[in-house]
């Protein structure tokens, strides 16, 4: 058995592994470049990487002026975390009852859980955007949030990581 550290198809394998990386990073890499160019520059047919005049944090200076962004950034955290606290109050025990509890209908449940991820988020937009209206929510809060209060793929994550746990764990408990 060889034990030698290098080997040629190996060394090949992350160069084209590394090739890859780098043309997948070049769309990110021009971004960058085009932030620090001279307004004039930006449209120009050049296939320069970089500016050939720095123009600096001219065009961050602009849009922090023009735009609020403390705020955005602050209603974006608030948002996910109201978000992220209902799903987790709803998920953790809706995904126990539907691993761990034995009741009437819970096959049934746990089919209309997997059924309900073939319908897209397009078909419930219009009825919750008029059901919104008609309760006067529209431009709130809580209308961005309450789309994505029940997540059904962290029902069925939870409860499949809840069915990884021995009963006789959760019975010493």
């Amino acid at each position: 058995m060889s034990t030698t550290l290098f080997k040629p198809r190996r060394l090949l394998a992350h160069l084209l592994l590394l090739g890859g990386a780098a043309f997948m990073l070049m769309p990110f890499a021009w971004m960058l470049a085009t932030a620090f160019r001279a307004p004039s520059e930006i449209f120009e047919a050049s296939l320069l990487p970089w500016p050939r005049t720095w123009y600096g944090f001219g065009h961050f200076a602009e849009v922090f002026k023009a735009a609020p962004i403390g705020r955005y950034m602050f209603n974006g955290l608030l948002i996910c975390t109201g978000i992220l606290v209902v799903q987790l109050l709803v998920a953790i025990p809706a995904a126990y009852a539907l691993a761990k509890l034995a009741f009437r209908g819970r096959s049934l449940l746990l089919l209309a859980v997997l059924g309900a991820f073939s319908i897209p988020i397009q078909v419930t937009a219009l009825p919750l955007y008029i059901g919104l209206s008609w309760a006067q929510l529209l431009n709130t809060y809580f209308a961005q949030m309450l789309p994505f209060f029940l997540s059904l793929f962290a029902i069925f994550l939870l409860r499949q990581h809840f069915k990884s746990f021995p009963d006789e764990i959760i019975e010493a408990a």
